[in-house]
């Protein structure tokens, strides 16, 4: 029995033996034909992509190749395999998952500007070429890019940008250099005009990035590279303009010797490059708006438009400071005008002189279109020098009649100087205004208000800087010069006159000396109380049915022994102290509280104490009939105007018109209509 088991034995064992031998082995050629086909296709792309590893720009015109491979497969290779091996949809889903991947390779790469921007068109070339192609976008999953190849367009604007600012951070870096140092001239043209390297050079950089964005034919792409173009166009602007005003300040602040030579010539050369620039931007523009719809042709004018008007405005700083550098050597001919010594100085000899050797320069070496800005600038800034000296002038130091005669020499000699670069005909009217200033001092007290009706329609009232030329006169005292501001005021009050809409040099003026309307501020508590007090007077007034009358002059009045009367015209009751509260005739100058009419008026009463002081006082001080007489001997003004006497007089006119105004508050709630009551 154990043998016959053990045989049994052995021959199971050599059958299973025998069975295994002659079993089916599994070779698995589909899975190996499908991972040798994958691997076939990721070495085309390995060996397509080293044989342009150092032009990428090459290996994504040359990406046509896949077109051509899927073509063969469909025509040639499928019909070879069962239909159950789905060769085509495999092999398209692997041509597409590794170009994904080369391509994502090649973004991370940080290529170029111009890279980027052909594989996003590639991208939109591939979709378009496979659904030719009849590829099911099923077959394509996931997309290109993850379906993000729109932010290969960001990324090639930021790429833009940043290039963009390198190169002309480096430019503007050398620029402003050479502007600061000046080791050399500038580089002058065949005309004779100055000039730097670095525009040229910036405008071949926006011109090539314009170009490759115009190679996207997406005017979104364009558009944004415009505007950031503009951006930096803006930037360098700012720039410039910080560095004109920063070596400017240095020419006039520190000495000769601690500044380099030669800022004349270098501001002449940036202000010929800033109207370059203003040209080229202008022909970028022309050029580019007939290649984009409507909606990015408006972003992109704008834009450069907006570019273009910076180039002006550092244009304009440069023929501003030209024209400084002019006015910075006349400094002290022109705070010599309207002084003492311009009536023995022929000082705009000087003046002249300077700017035709000033402007022979500009002229040789500015561009023709600059250069007229220049005229204009200077021809302001000369006619705003002429009326600070004016304005700022003394006192009585208008010699009349002679200072008329000096300043219309001094105005013909100007007139004369610019007729050599602009027409009579518009110097006319730009010296308009300073003929009405010297109808204005050559008028009478009375004809003063014509004179000023005239300029007053086109610069505006201008009351101060009138009231300046009255009091320089010479042949006005202060009385007159006070009834005649008095006069200008209430009938521009009276008629409404305004400072004119469109800007005059009047305007020019003011802003160049920052004088706008100040608020009011009184002087004293005295011109305080005054000031409180007009109004309630005002109400009191036209209750009484007096708001039509006018105020007669103080020099209308005469004294009488029972105080102040008006020999043609009594007036209403306390008229004559409305005008002196409301209306006081004060100047910084003065020795006294009051001028000499408004102590008539204050001291008139039937006192006939306050009468004998009055006309003592009166005598002593050189005043007759309310005015101070040209002949008071100047040593008993001296002795009367020292600092004790000053000070008791100033100190008696606040008390008195303290007094004065408590008993007119008390006339007021009376409804008193005379002043006996006070």
């Amino acid at each position: 029995m154990r043998l016959v088991r053990k045989v049994a034995t052995g021959d199971a064992a050599s059958r299973f033996k025998s069975m295994q031998a002659n079993a089916r082995v599994i070779k698995n050629y589909r899975h190996k034909l499908l991972d040798t086909i994958t691997a076939s296709i990721k070495e085309a792309f390995a060996d397509h992509h080293e044989q342009h590893q150092y032009d990428m720009l090459g290996y994504i015109e040359t990406l046509g190749w896949i077109y051509k491979d899927i073509i063969r497969i469909k025509d040639d290779v499928e019909p070879l395999f069962p239909e159950d091996y789905e060769l085509t949809p495999y092999m398209v889903k692997a041509y597409h998952r590794t170009l994904n991947e080369t391509l994502r390779k090649i973004v991370d790469s940080n290529p170029e500007a111009q890279v980027l921007l052909e594989l996003h068109a590639w991208i939109k070339e591939y979709r378009v070429s496979m659904k030719e192609l009849e590829i099911p976008s099923a077959w394509l999953q996931p997309p290109l890019l993850d379906g993000k190849s729109q932010d290969l367009i960001e990324d090639y604007v930021k790429l833009i940008v940043t290039k963009l600012d390198e190169w002309t951070v480096n430019l503007v870096r050398q620029e402003t250099s050479k502007f600061q140092w000046r080791t050399q001239e500038p580089e002058q043209a065949d005309d004779g005009q100055f000039g730097m390297e670095g525009v040229v050079d910036f405008f071949q950089l926006v011109n090539q990035q314009c170009d490759l964005a115009l190679d996207s034919n997406q005017g979104a792409v364009l558009a944004r590279v415009v505007n950031e173009s503009a951006k930096v166009m803006r930037r360098t602007q700012q720039e410039w303009l910080r560095v004109v005003a920063e070596e400017c300040r240095f020419q006039q602040e520190k000495k000769p010797e601690e500044v380099p030579g030669g800022l004349v010539e270098y501001v002449i050369a940036l202000a010929n490059d800033q109207l370059k620039c203003a040209d080229y931007a202008e022909a970028l523009s022309a050029r580019l708006e007939p290649l984009v719809s409507a909606k990015y042709k408006e972003v992109i004018s704008g834009c450069l438009n907006e570019a273009i008007d910076g180039y002006l405005d550092v244009a304009k700083q440069c023929t501003s400071s030209l024209v400084d550098f002019v006015f910075n050597d006349l400094k002290l001919a022109t705070k010599n005008l309207i002084t003492p010594a311009w009536y023995t100085d022929n000082l705009l000899a000087q003046i002249i002189e300077t700017m035709r050797d000033y402007m022979s320069d500009y002229q040789a070496h500015l561009n023709p279109s600059i250069f007229d800005i220049l005229v204009e600038d200077l021809l302001d800034s000369f006619s705003i020098a002429y009326l600070t000296a004016l304005r700022r002038s003394a006192s009585r130091s208008l010699r009349m009649p002679g200072a008329i005669t000096r300043i219309q020499t001094d105005i013909a000699a100007a007139f004369d100087f610019f007729t050599t670069y602009k027409s009579p005909e518009e110097l006319e009217k730009h010296f308009e205004v300073i003929d009405m200033i010297v109808s204005m001092l050559s008028a009478s007290s009375q004809m003063v208000f014509m004179d000023f009706w005239t300029f007053a329609k086109i610069h505006g009232p201008q009351l101060p800087f009138v009231e300046a030329l009255m009091k320089a006169r010479d042949d006005l005292d202060r009385a007159v010069v006070g009834d005649i501001m008095e006069t200008l005021r209430r009938k521009a009050r009276e008629e409404g006159i305004e400072d004119p809409a469109e800007p005059t040099i009047m305007v020019s003026w003011k802003a160049a000396h920052h004088l706008s309307p100040a608020p009011l501020t009184p002087r004293s508590r005295l011109q305080a109380d005054r000031l409180a007090y007009c109004p309630i007077y005002r109400q009191y007034q036209t209750s009484q049915g007096y708001e039509n009358e006018q105020a007669t002059t103080p020099k209308e009045y005469e004294r009488s022994e029972t105080g102040c009367s008006n020999s043609q015209n009594a007036g209403p009751p306390c008229t004559v102290h409305h005008s002196i509260l409301c209306n006081p005739q004060r100047d910084d100058q003065s020795t006294f509280a009051l001028s000499a009419p408004g102590w008539v008026a204050l001291l008139g009463s039937s006192d006939a104490n306050t009468s004998i002081l009055w006309n003592w006082w009166s005598k002593r001080a050189g005043y007759k009939n309310g005015r101070r007489s040209n002949r008071l001997s100047s040593g008993l003004y001296d002795s009367m105007c020292t600092l004790g006497v000053r000070v008791v007089l100033k100190l008696a006119a606040y008390f008195w018109e303290t007094y004065i105004l408590w008993r007119l508050m008390a006339c007021v709630k009376k409804k008193c209509l005379t002043l006996s009551a006070i």
